[in-house]
């Protein structure tokens, strides 16, 4: 199973006046024209599956591609006529690192974006794939249409298919809503910052619980019945974004999933502190058709 790049995170300071226009890079990733040169030697289609984001690799000069959303529009993958190459871009857009450090195995990622894709859009892109792929049409060679409309469940549980949808996607569409949905629950957070822990649960439940979601939703594409504990032990930022982030309590067998969460929650943004840098535990109960 590979891990496809993909985020939502908080905002950074990068000027989007470095690039304008938007081009595919080999690795089916779109990056900015100030990065584009470097892109033109790698001639190679795209691949049929998206990378890993088990391991970040050093940091690289970053383009920035400006806002994610905005990005998304000029690649333009919601129509009849979007291409393989358009979804997979899109994927990756939405899965730029905002920090300007690399994903694992993709040495030509430069771009960063000042402002992530929405869940929203992020599952609109994931039921783009899985109609395309009930249609025959290869998105991600180890997925199917069933899994990428079960991720964009899990990123919007009101996500639905393009409209003029066929009846392959449709079907494929109900078998995800049949599945026990991939749960997630928060446990009891620990805080060396308990002025703010009020705070930082009701900031934990949005960006950070739907970055888990993701990743342990993908992780159980290839293994339904994927379940345990995990324990998310962090430094809090003034800024509250989380650093230093590691698991205390991983699932067992099920390594790129907790390296995904991870990486993950190294670019999500909670509360800010009163006090920083403020250590944090955030548990989580993985299971099915738990909520």
């Amino acid at each position: 199973m590979r891990f496809p790049v993909l985020a939502m995170f908080a905002l950074v300071g990068c000027s989007s006046s470095e690039a304008t226009t938007t081009v595919t890079s080999s690795s089916g990733r779109p990056q900015s024209s100030a990065s584009a040169s470097a892109a033109k030697s790698a001639a190679a289609p795209a691949p049929a599956s998206a990378a890993s984001p088990a391991a970040s690799a050093s940091a690289a000069p970053a383009s920035a591609l400006g806002d994610a959303e905005t990005e998304l529009k000029s690649i333009d993958p919601f129509t009849d006529k979007s291409s393989q190459e358009a979804v997979r871009s899109a994927m990756n857009l939405c899965g730029l690192p905002p920090h300007g450090d690399r994903w694992g195995d993709l040495p030509d990622a430069k771009s960063v974006v000042t402002a992530p894709c929405s869940a929203a859009s992020h599952a609109k892109v994931y039921m783009k794939a899985a109609a395309m792929t009930a249609d025959g049409k290869v998105v991600d060679k180890t997925m199917t249409a069933e899994g990428f409309a079960a991720i964009a469940l899990a990123l919007d549980p009101k996500a639905a298919l393009p409209e003029g949808a066929s009846a392959a996607a449709k079907k494929a569409l109900e078998a995800a809503k049949k599945q026990r949905a991939s749960g997630v629950r928060l446990g009891a957070v620990s805080t060396s910052d308990e002025a703010t822990k009020k705070d930082l649960e009701t900031a934990i439940a949005g960006e950070l619980m739907t970055a888990v979601r993701f990743c342990y939703a993908w992780g159980r594409t290839s293994n339904d019945k994927m379940e345990g504990k995990i324990a998310i032990e962090a430094d809090v930022a003034a800024d509250g974004r989380l650093t230093n982030a590691k698991l205390t309590d991983a699932l067992p067998a099920a390594e790129e999933v907790t390296a995904c969460i991870v990486n993950l929650a190294n670019r999500s943004k909670v509360s800010a502190p009163s006090k920083a840098p403020a250590k944090v535990n955030i548990p989580f109960v993985l299971a099915p058709g738990e909520s």
